[in-house]
C-alpha cells in the first residue's frame, strides 16, 4: 500500500493542500477528472506526482477534493476498482457532505472521514497567474474541523498536524449542525467577498480614474484592522461605525446616497445595519433615544 497520500482533484482547494503537503514533506500524489491540469501542476512542482486513479486508490489515504455536485459520482468511481483497502482511509473535503456520501468505499472497507479546511481556494488563475496555493507569504493557522470513524479522524489529525493547523470540533455530525456551520464559513469567505464587491461599486466613483487598485487596498486594510480587533475583543467590543454611536443622521445620509447610486444595495446596508445596531445595543453603547432614532432612520 502506497504511503503519503492521494489527492484527487487539482482546482483551487486540491492545489493549495496538495502544495502545503508538499511543502511540509509529505509526499504528494495528485490525480483529478482534468488530467491535463494535474499533470500541469505536477510538472511544476517537482514536490508533487501524478497519479492516475488507480494508482490513487491504492494508497493508504485518499483525500477527495472535489465540488459537493460531484462527490458521490466520484466516490462510486473509486468503488469500482474494489479492491480490500485494509488500512486505507478516504477523507472528503466538503463542509456540507455528511459521511453517506461515501458509502461505496465504506462498503469496501475503507475508513470513511470529512477533513474540512477553513481556507480560501478560488480556482487557478489564468496561466501565469499567481494562485493561492503558490503564495509563500505567512498566513494564520488555518482551522479544519473533522469527523468519521476513529481511524479516518486519526488520520486527518495527522494532515493537520503536516499544515500546521488547528482542528475546530464541531458540537454534532447531523445535517442540521454541519449546514449552520457550512452556511457561517461560506458567509466568512465568500459572502465577505461579496460585500467588498458591493462597497468597492458604492465607492468607486469617489476616487479619480485609475486609483481603484488604490481605493481596494485602502478599504482591505481597513477590514483587516477591524478583523483584527474581532479577533481580540468579540464582534460587540469590536464594533465601530455611525450605527455604534447613534449617528442617525450619518445613516440616513448614507441610505440616500446608496439609494442614489443603487437601488438594489439598500436592503444589504439596512440589514448589516440593524446587526450593526443589534451589537451596539448589547454593549450597552447607545441610549435608547439614540437607538430609536437610528432603528426608525432605517425603516423608512
Amino acid at each position: 500500500m502506497e504511503r503519503g497520500i492521494g489527492i484527487f482533484g487539482a482546482g483551487g482547494l486540491g492545489r493549495r493542500l496538495a502544495l502545503e503537503l508538499a511543502a511540509a514533506g509529505t509526499p504528494v500524489l495528485l490525480g483529478s477528472r482534468n488530467v491535463e491540469a494535474a499533470r500541469g501542476l505536477c510538472a511544476a512542482h517537482p514536490g508533487l506526482t501524478y497519479a492516475d486513479p488507480a494508482r490513487l486508490a491504492a494508497g493508504a489515504t485518499l483525500l477527495l477534493c472535489v465540488s459537493d455536485r460531484a462527490l458521490a459520482e466520484v466516490a462510486r468511481a473509486f468503488a469500482q476498482h474494489g479492491r480490500d483497502a485494509g488500512e486505507g482511509v478516504v477523507l472528503h473535503t466538503s463542509g456540507f457532505e455528511g459521511l453517506d456520501v461515501l458509502a461505496p468505499l465504506a462498503a469496501q472497507g475503507w475508513q470513511v472521514g470529512r477533513f474540512h479546511p477553513l481556507i480560501t481556494a478560488p480556482p487557478p488563475g489564468p496561466p501565469g497567474a499567481r494562485d493561492a496555493g503558490d503564495d509563500s507569504g505567512p498566513r494564520p493557522a488555518p482551522w479544519i474541523t473533522l469527523a468519521g470513524a476513529p481511524a479516518a479522524v486519526e488520520r486527518g489529525r495527522s494532515l493537520v498536524r503536516a499544515l500546521g493547523a488547528r482542528e475546530l470540533v464541531l458540537r454534532g455530525d447531523d445535517a442540521g449542525t454541519r449546514a449552520r456551520y457550512h452556511a457561517a464559513a461560506t458567509l466568512a469567505a465568500g459572502g465577505v467577498t461579496a460585500l467588498f464587491d458591493a462597497l468597492l461599486a458604492l465607492a468607486r466613483d469617489t476616487v479619480p480614474e485609475g486609483s481603484e487598485d488604490d481605493l481596494c487596498s485602502a478599504l482591505v486594510g481597513l477590514a483587516q484592522g477591524a478583523l483584527h480587533e474581532l479577533a481580540q475583543r468579540g464582534p460587540a467590543a469590536a464594533l465601530t461605525g455611525p450605527q455604534a454611536r447613534g449617528d442617525a443622521h450619518v445613516v440616513a445620509a448614507h441610505l440616500a446616497a446608496v439609494h442614489e447610486l443603487d437601488p438594489g444595495l439598500a436592503p444589504l446596508y439596512t440589514a448589516l445595519s440593524r446587526r450593526m445596531l443589534d451589537l451596539a445595543c448589547a454593549r450597552g453603547s447607545l441610549g435608547a433615544h439614540e437607538e430609536q432614532l437610528v432603528r426608525r432612520t432605517l425603516e423608512n
